[in-house]
């Protein structure tokens, strides 16, 4: 089993919408006191805005995610090449990680297996072309 954390879902408002008002109704709801404790109440894995309603997260100390301060910056603004990462990257760290879960392998050994393979992989992803011409 993976442990993560992620962030599930962010809601916004097109600036370009002819419904601003109405949208960001919906946006306030979605973030709102009463879907905070609607979504207590159920089996969900995404820890809430709200830490107050982080019931199902009770046996661990969140808190220091709670602290952490953001940037304004749009997944769309990188410049990685997120399908690298989530087809090539992604199953290498996660094999690399359940080695050294098993005792496999040492951390040190994992990380540098990471850094030359993840390059070479990086390195073989960037010189094929892309078949929707680009990310």
């Amino acid at each position: 089993m993976t442990n993560q954390f992620t962030i599930g879902w962010i809601f916004a408002v097109n600036n370009q919408t002819a419904h601003k008002r109405a949208a960001w109704e919906v946006v306030k709801y979605i973030n709102s006191e009463e879907v905070a404790k609607i979504h207590s109440r159920t089996a969900y894995l995404s820890a809430p805005a709200r830490k107050e309603y982080a019931k199902a997260f009770e046996e661990l100390n969140i808190e220091p995610f709670y602290a952490l301060k953001t940037t304004a910056t749009r997944h769309s603004d990188s410049r990685f090449p997120h399908t690298f990462a989530r087809v090539s990257l992604g199953p290498l760290v996660t094999n690399e990680l359940q080695l050294v879960a098993d005792g496999a392998k040492s951390l040190d050994e994992a990380i540098e297996t990471i850094q030359t393979e993840g390059q070479r992989l990086l390195d073989a992803y960037l010189v094929k072309p892309s078949p929707q011409g680009g990310e």
